[in-house]
């Protein structure tokens, strides 16, 4: 990642562009789980008698459990999730995915010779090209920019 941001910095010095900084919030509770994952309740959380009352009703053994339905941070599978979802959404509006470093992507308009860099560590994006309208694109996607 760290060759790839200095990739990026160095391409924006050279073509006078400016690099932007995008936060996801939350990004690895917005995925839904792809398969079944229970987990017991944490220390510190209450849950209503009756409500467990139903739950240790279907299961004999009294252990209480509940299924995610959304990803959580802390999963292994949480990075993979959220990773293949941006990678969706980015494809879908039109970018390719770098075939030897899966953190980055480029926009190109070969009409207007406009064009878009995204790089993504984790939960964050650095952006940088000459194309405001793409740019504008991605900002939509709920990102917090800084």
């Amino acid at each position: 990642m760290l060759a790839t941001a200095r990739m990026v910095f160095a391409i924006a010095a050279k073509h006078g562009t400016t690099v932007h900084h995008a936060d996801i919030p939350q990004a690895f509770l917005q995925e839904n789980v792809s398969r079944p994952i229970f987990v017991t309740t944490p220390k510190g959380v209450s849950v209503k008698s009756h409500i467990l009352d139903a739950f240790r009703k279907q299961n004999p053994r009294g252990k209480v459990c509940f299924r995610l339905i959304k990803s959580l941070y802390g999963l292994a599978s949480s990075p993979h999730l959220f990773s293949k979802m941006l990678n969706n959404v980015l494809v879908m509006l039109g970018m390719q995915r770098s075939r030897t470093d899966c953190t980055l992507y480029t926009y190109l308009d070969k009409t207007t010779g406009k064009w878009c860099i995204l790089t993504a560590f984790v939960d964050d994006l650095l952006i940088t090209g000459n194309d405001d309208e793409f740019k504008l694109k991605l900002s939509s996607l709920g990102l917090e920019q800084t």
